[in-house]
């Protein structure tokens, strides 16, 4: 067990995957990063389910593990955290778990931390298989039940923790997503030289996330058909994802599409490249019908990109007067606001502006020491 002065903190690190992560993986290894560089005194234990890259060995504190079975399915993910966890945990007398993609272990006699991201699994059907769906139903309130602190990252899924789980507000911490440092302003000399490569000299419109239900790519692709077809212009319309879940609806509508050359779509890559993206586009779309937080919208006001986004929270309150609210059921309203932003330089110059300031308001620094806090809160008592 720990001294004082030397904690042996354990780690699910399962979604830092090389040239795979999304949100919740970009989340936890700045989070990650900091910590084993900040606090080079304490032992980390990060425990993969899968072989694992050395860029995530960010120092000598660190002790990777590689712990089977490779947790991708309902009943793998029983095994692993109810058996193998706890297994482990005791073996590396863990002061403490830290897990941060809403998964913990329900059987673990080791103080636990564990961030949920968003709930879009209780409040929405149909948004993954089934069978995954009811587990993380079933188990989500054991979770919270058995952890001693919950971090998010939005008040909007604070709230939806104490609503839909009676999740006591005291044992919540917020801590915010921010930008990485890869995403920066462009000048207008590389904003130009990337255009002239990539769209022809077009300027063009950007959406960043997965395809599926919840995220709406369907009303942004029916907004643009009215966008262009009503301003008659050369703008292109750029998604970069994957393919998540349930997409028939929106590869059957572009294909059918009138201005479908003029839809490109980008495969998920590394966030250098997405970025060179953000930086160069008119703006960026997120009109989802939620989000736990919506990091993209972040990642464009460090950009010195406005943003369209939806008109209810967190992202109406994230985005604030950086760019355009809209009803995420409405194309009509999209359509216009994306000519608002291809015809008044003025507005979207003064969106700017309001987004360079607030995104100050978003740092991993910060995230990562009240996390940090808390963390050495639940341990020392």
């Amino acid at each position: 067990m720990t001294t004082h002065n030397s904690y042996r903190i354990a780690v699910n690190t399962r979604l830092l995957l090389a040239g795979k992560m999304e949100g919740i993986g970009w989340f936890e290894y700045q989070i990650l990063k900091r910590w084993v560089t900040n606090y080079p005194q304490h032992r980390f234990f990060f425990i993969f389910d899968r072989p694992y890259s050395n860029d995530f060995v960010f120092d000598s504190n660190v002790t990777p593990i590689v712990l089977g079975p490779p947790a991708r399915h309902p009943i793998l993910w029983y095994i692993w955290y109810e058996w193998q966890i706890p297994r482990l945990l005791k073996r590396l007398d863990a002061d403490i778990f830290l897990s941060f993609d809403t998964y913990t272990s329900v059987r673990a006699k080791v103080k636990k931390m564990t961030a949920i991201h968003d709930v879009a699994f209780a409040l929405f059907d149909n948004q993954m298989d089934s069978l995954s769906q009811r587990f993380l139903r079933y188990f989500t309130p054991k979770y919270i039940a058995c952890s001693d602190a919950i971090v998010t990252v939005s008040d909007r899924t604070a709230e939806d923790l104490v609503n839909y789980y009676q999740c006591p507000k005291e044992k919540i911490v917020i801590a915010h997503n921010a930008p990485s440092e890869v995403y920066q302003p462009l000048s207008a000399e590389i904003i130009d030289e990337f255009k002239q490569r990539h769209t022809d000299g077009n300027d063009f419109f950007v959406y960043v996330g997965s395809i599926h239900p919840r995220k709406n790519v369907i009303n942004i692709l029916r907004s643009f058909e009215i966008f262009k077809g009503k301003h008659k212009t050369n703008y292109k319309l750029i998604l970069i994802g994957r393919m998540a879940w349930k997409y028939d609806t929106e590869k059957e509508f572009l294909d059918q599409m009138q201005y479908r050359s003029d839809v490109i779509l980008v495969p998920h890559s590394n966030p250098e490249n997405i970025a060179k993206w953000v930086a160069s586009a008119t703006a960026l779309i997120l009109v989802s019908h939620y989000e736990g937080f919506g990091v993209p919208l972040v990642e464009a006001m460090a950009c010195h990109v406005p943003v369209i986004t939806s008109n209810i929270p967190p992202m109406s309150s994230i985005a604030g007067q950086s760019g355009i609210h809209v009803s995420p059921h409405d194309a009509n309203e999209l359509a216009e606001a994306m000519n608002t932003f291809s015809s008044n330089p003025e507005y979207r110059d003064q969106c700017i502006e309001v987004g360079r300031e607030k995104v100050k308001d978003y740092n991993w620094d910060s995230a990562a020491q009240m996390i940090w806090d808390e963390l050495e809160n639940i341990i020392r008592h």
